[in-house]
């Protein structure tokens, strides 16, 4: 995709409803690993600082993992597991006050999102997969204290990103790439937390958020905004939903309130929500590779480290990847 960048100012706001379900929570635990993962090494424990925030995710194939997160000096940093293993982390500077986001539009480039200590949504990319990446760059409006972006991509015509405005509204800006930049559209709800969001297909956004009753609430895009719809559900407090998809497939999960990962899928219905266990201190990310159907879930655990878990024909146990 062309990157077309430029500065941008604009007033934003926050979004509308998600929420989720209680049960008896465990604490995250190591289980032999399962599906096509099986051969992943990792730390058995915490190794290295804590990790400071939800973490992101992205792929560019069901061997390539690019794993984010906010390091404990406010820095973004990025771990890449190849096939079987993972490099380690390397920072990638900036100073950020939320969660990141990150999409991938095709093998090789990845567009990094953050609120910045300024409120303002920052930016920064790689097109040679992670071997070096742009200079951090503005892109402008004011997000919610407490919360970050959650962005989307169709291929290569489009990357798009949401946020929650100081309105909490929920609010969409895109980049195209015959048509450039496209300035902040209003698309109301009242969130309280971050968006997540997924495109299943070209010309299709599905977006998720945490609603001012806990529940989990959905709006999707598809030759225009549809209303916005619950999902039920309690949600853990200060956490927000996240989603990943295939064609004719959507996944989205969430912490719940005892703590737990629930799940809960659309493929032509939706299933009723799963509890997947662990004990979650941040919101999840999920992400999948085109065409792999594997379903990665990352969070930070009881001990501030990251873990991982994920769903190939069933779902594995949870594997602990440590601190920064």
């Amino acid at each position: 995709m062309k990157h077309k960048r430029s500065l941008m100012s604009i007033a934003m706001a926050a979004l509308v409803l998600v929420a989720l379900f209680a049960a008896c929570a465990s604490p995250l635990s190591v289980t032999a690993a399962e599906g096509s993962r099986a051969t992943v090494q990792a730390p058995a424990a915490l190794v290295g600082a804590p990790v400071a925030s939800a973490p992101a995710a992205c792929e560019f194939d069901s061997s390539n993992i690019y794993l984010f997160a906010k390091g404990t000096d406010n820095a973004l940093w990025v771990n890449h597991w190849l096939h079987s293993s993972w490099s380690g982390w390397a920072s990638l500077g900036g100073y950020l006050t939320s969660d990141p986001a990150v999409v991938s539009p095709h093998v090789g480039v990845i567009d990094a999102f953050v609120r910045g200590h300024d409120g303002a949504l920052w930016s920064r990319y790689t097109t040679n997969e992670g071997t070096s990446w742009s200079n951090w760059y503005k892109i402008g409006g004011q997000l919610l204290a407490g919360t970050g972006p959650a962005a989307y991509a169709w291929g290569d015509a489009r990357i798009g990103w949401l946020v929650t405005g100081t309105d909490h509204a929920l609010y969409h800006m895109w980049n195209d790439s015959s048509t450039g930049m496209h300035g902040w559209e209003k698309l109301g709800g009242y969130l309280t937390s971050s968006p997540g969001a997924t495109s299943p297909t070209s010309g299709v956004i599905n977006v998720f958020v945490r609603g001012r009753d806990s529940a989990l609430w959905q709006r999707e895009y598809s030759n225009g905004w549809s209303s916005w719809t619950s999902l039920g559900g309690k949600i853990g407090p200060g956490t927000g939903p996240a989603a990943c998809s295939w064609p004719g497939r959507l996944d989205v999960l969430v912490r719940g309130t005892n703590g737990a990962l629930y799940h809960r899928g659309y493929n032509g219905t939706w299933s009723s929500w799963e509890d997947l266990g662990g004990y979650l201190t941040s919101s999840p990310a999920a992400a999948t590779a085109p065409g792999s159907q594997i379903v990665d879930v990352f969070a930070r655990g009881g001990d501030n480290g990251l873990w991982w878990k994920w769903y190939t024909t069933s779902w594995s146990g949870w594997t602990s990847l440590g601190g920064i």
